[in-house]
């Protein structure tokens, strides 16, 4: 977790070159960092729902995640998936589907610390684009 008061930077398909001579270019879904020197933290997020594994650069994704971190501390990794994926994979596997209730969980507090109107289904519009996507659409 951040400190409080702290610049983070986001970023979405971030492009990563596993080599000099970018031979295998991939790009990073989710980028989180935050910090200098010693403080300095990263997090990249890659999302397979339904998608294999097997064609993403993860090596690329890698080696971006430790350039970012000026290598002062392993970077975090975390594969967003909806079933498992290969155990080769030296990344943090998430099912979305116990990530998202937590999300939802914090955006209500953040609604009651902020006295925001509690009748507005905060995240619904997330929810709903994330089983649009995962599922391919809801059935109502």
């Amino acid at each position: 977790m951040p400190p409080k008061n702290v610049h983070i930077e986001v970023k979405a398909e971030v492009e990563c070159k596993a080599s000099a001579t970018g031979t295998q270019i991939g790009y990073l879904d989710l980028l989180f960092c935050w910090g200098e020197n010693e403080e300095r933290r990263v997090i990249g997020i890659e999302v397979k729902f339904d998608a294999d594994t097997k064609n993403n650069p993860f090596e690329a994704y890698e080696k971006k995640l430790r350039e970012l971190a000026d290598n002062q501390i392993e970077p975090l990794k975390i594969l967003l998936v909806k079933t498992p994926r290969s155990p080769d994979l030296n990344w943090n596997q998430v099912f979305w589907q116990d990530l998202l209730p937590l999300w939802e969980e914090e955006l209500k507090k953040l609604a009651e610390k902020h006295k925001l109107d509690q009748s507005l289904d905060y995240g619904g519009q997330l929810r709903a684009s994330i089983i649009n996507k995962v599922y391919g659409g809801l059935n109502v």
